[in-house]
């Protein structure tokens, strides 16, 4: 008894030592700060904070930033960025910093006391515009939100591109095939790494606030069997999963489980893609921001205003159609419809205890519903104009989405629903 009492004694004086600690240096911090503020007029510093442990935490902000730069080329400007000590991809943090350093204004450093103490900073006292992120400078979003999948920034050598060439090799796959990319989401990422990734939230929350997103990867049977059949290797990515596929075929690759998976394969097979069809999670930037066709299953209807513009600060143009979960109320016995999702005030809901809370389960995406959009998928590659086919119907879906938010509305429909899972879910339009 008195040894837990002497380690509770213990552990109050070091939190407590450790926010005096905080407290004193931040007034240092601040200091500098102003004095950024000060000579602003004649030179601009930006402070950049990564979280290079997720991919999703450091692609789109690292290709915002490569952006903002191109836009503002030729002002006086300086960035230090600095990044976390795991990196969840080193060949991608490298190809970003060969790309950056080109602008000889931007140097990186790894996180340090120095870093946490100046991002302590940041989070105590707003003010300013020398910390760069989604939330700053957000005059030049319409400009960069345009240009997301248009204007690629980053370029593989020709040495990355013959070791590409030499890793399908390996595989026995000819040079000339042409493959897609599906991955699923689920949680063994952040449970195997959950020391290394910087985090508030307590260890039962922590594999369980975004598990509303993860689903079961053999539900891609049907659309690898389409792909297979006509013509298309298929790779199941992703850098760690916890279950295999269960399926077979020659063309076929889950690479998620294969000896050759490495930081720069996984950049390779999803950067050069014919298209990808999966989860939103961080691997699925990569095909976004190299421009590939990009198709999302399993999405949560709750978070569909980051795919039109002003939506949110870190909004992007998707392109191509998608598919969600169902919302299911567990009371009553019924799925939701675009205006239930409202009443039940789940709009921009993104934790899993949020649904669990107003008595609402998400149901995974079919293999049928699967195979609808992939069907839909192939489809697009022959249609260059994608012309949709059920305007009105899509059209419907976004006027009663706009009719309950706040949002300007710049196009008819910002994204386009899979027709298939439109037309089968009439509910969702009632």
């Amino acid at each position: 008894m008195s040894n837990k009492v002497n380690f509770d004694f213990f552990r109050k004086i070091n939190s407590f030592t450790k926010i005096i600690f905080y407290e004193f240096f931040s007034l240092f911090f601040l200091i500098i700060r102003v004095f950024l503020l000060i000579i602003k007029p004649f030179i601009i510093v930006r402070i950049v904070f990564i979280q290079s442990s997720r991919i999703g935490g450091f692609v789109r902000m690292l290709d915002r930033l490569i952006h903002f730069q191109t836009i503002r080329k030729g002002n006086k400007e300086y960035y230090f960025i600095f990044h976390e000590n795991y990196i969840s991809n080193y060949f991608l943090l490298n190809l970003f910093k060969k790309k950056i350093k080109k602008f000889k204004n931007s140097f990186f450093f790894n996180e340090s006391i120095f870093s946490k103490l100046l991002m302590y900073s940041y989070k105590k006292y707003t003010f300013g515009k020398s910390l760069f992120s989604f939330e700053t400078d957000l005059k030049y979003n319409d400009a960069i939100y345009s240009r997301y999948g248009k204007i690629i920034n980053l370029a593989f050598s020709f040495e990355d591109k013959t070791k590409g060439e030499s890793f399908f090799e390996k595989l026995n796959i000819p040079k000339d095939k042409k493959w897609i990319c599906i991955h699923n989401r689920d949680s063994l990422y952040l449970e195997k790494f959950k020391l290394n990734i910087n985090t508030n939230l307590t260890k039962s929350d922590y594999f369980s606030y975004h598990s509303y997103r993860d689903f079961d990867v053999n539900n891609f049977s049907k659309a690898a069997e389409l792909f297979n059949n006509e013509g298309y290797h298929v790779f199941r990515v992703g850098s760690m999963q916890k279950e295999k596929m269960d399926y077979k075929n020659s063309s076929f690759t889950d690479y998620s489980f294969n000896s050759e998976r490495s930081d720069f394969n996984d950049v390779y097979l999803l950067s050069n893609c014919s298209a990808y069809l999966g989860s939103d999670s961080g691997v699925a930037d990569i095909p976004l921001i190299f421009g590939k066709p990009r198709y999302l299953i399993n999405f949560s209807l709750s978070l569909i205003y980051v795919f039109h513009q002003d939506g949110d600060t870190a909004s992007f143009k998707n392109n191509y159609s998608f598919i969600f979960k169902h919302l299911f109320d567990t009371k009553n016995k019924r799925k939701l419809s675009l205006k239930d999702l409202f009443k039940y005030d789940l709009f921009r809901a993104s934790r899993t205890d949020t649904f669990k809370k107003v008595g609402v389960d998400l149901i995974e995406n079919t293999k049928e519903e699967i195979y609808d959009i992939s069907k839909e998928l192939l489809s697009d590659f022959n249609n260059e104009d994608k012309n949709i086919t059920d305007y009105e119907q899509q059209k419907k879906f976004w006027d009663i989405y706009y009719s309950n938010t706040n949002f300007k509305r710049y196009e008819d429909i910002p994204v386009k629903i899979c027709s298939k899972f439109l037309s089968k879910n009439p509910y969702i339009l009632e």
